[in-house]
């Protein structure tokens, strides 16, 4: 029984680094766009 318990916590751990994973890789995305669009405004 602990042991069912122990591999659904690693399973929602895994999904919650892979959620963070996408989030990090969505912000720098957004965040290279607009960095993109202000160095456009600067020139």
């Amino acid at each position: 029984m602990e042991l069912e318990q122990l591999d659904t916590g690693q399973q929602v751990l895994d999904s919650r680094v892979l959620a963070d994973q996408q989030l990090n890789e969505c912000a720098q995305q957004c965040f290279a766009a607009s960095a993109h669009v202000v160095s456009k405004l600067e020139y």
